[in-house]
């Protein structure tokens, strides 16, 4: 099983389990609700209905969890790039910045297009194809929203829904012309004291307490690669990493 494969699979047995701990309860009070325990009769489609609506929609609420992570940890692992572009190279499995390559303004754009590749698959595999993805800005920030429309079937009987996800966005895409920043001022200094050491130390990109800084010269000592991670985990998952290299 790849990589996908196997992150998709966990994500089903943690939104399962969440639903499963919870099921009986809400059985129970969805009959209440209902009425169905005065008629003393359960109508089977009622209740399927009922419990694959919420288990449909916890796990789309995970899925766009799961998907807006992925995607920042891949625009990280990219340099803040979809795609290597005319004038833009790898060394060592890091993206160049260069005055010819380098992430553009519209970070949150590019961020959404690898949220919808990462969004697609977990819902095509669920079975679910019909949703449609949207990236807004409002007062309270960025934030990604979701919506489909969902038709269950059960013994000959068809029942449809919307489910819809509003979920915000807690980063700041600035930290990309931050880490830029230090990583040319640290690169500069090293330089005007290349006569002074050359143990490449980049002293002001260590010391910096925003960020933890991982630096090493590639194989033939022409650029020099960072990765700058952050300090926290991101909602629970794990700390964000950019990854990038400069040359020397």
């Amino acid at each position: 099983m790849n990589k996908k494969g196997i992150m998709f699979a966990t994500l089903t047995v943690i939104v399962m389990a969440g639903f499963v701990m919870g099921l009986s309860m809400r059985k129970e009070k969805i009959l209440e609700e209902t009425k169905i325990i005065e008629v003393g009769k359960v109508p089977e489609a009622v209740l399927y209905f009922a419990l694959e609506e919420e288990k449909i929609d916890f796990f789309i609420q995970k899925a766009v969890e799961v998907s807006a992570y992925k995607a920042l940890a891949k625009l990280g692992e990219n340099g803040g790039l979809y795609q290597l572009e005319e004038g833009c190279m790898r060394v060592e499995k890091s993206v160049v910045w260069t005055k010819d390559c380098i992430f553009s303004g519209i970070l949150p754009e590019i961020f959404f297009w690898y949220f919808e590749d990462e969004f697609k698959e977990y819902v095509k595999e669920y079975g679910l194809k019909e949703f449609r993805s949207d990236w807004n800005k409002d007062e309270n920030g960025n934030y990604v929203e979701v919506e489909g429309d969902v038709v269950l079937i059960h013994e000959g009987t068809s029942y449809g829904f919307e489910s819809k996800v509003k979920y915000y966005l807690d980063y700041d895409f600035k930290n990309y012309n931050r880490i830029k920043g230090f990583a040319l001022s640290c690169v500069r200094k090293e330089n005007e004291n290349i006569e002074i050491s050359r143990n490449y130390l980049y002293e002001e990109c260590r010391d910096n307490k925003d960020f933890k800084w991982e630096i090493a010269l590639d194989e033939n000592k022409e650029y020099v690669l960072f990765n700058a991670t952050s300090l926290k985990p991101y909602q629970g998952w794990r700390e964000i990493r950019i990854g990038f290299g400069l040359p020397k």
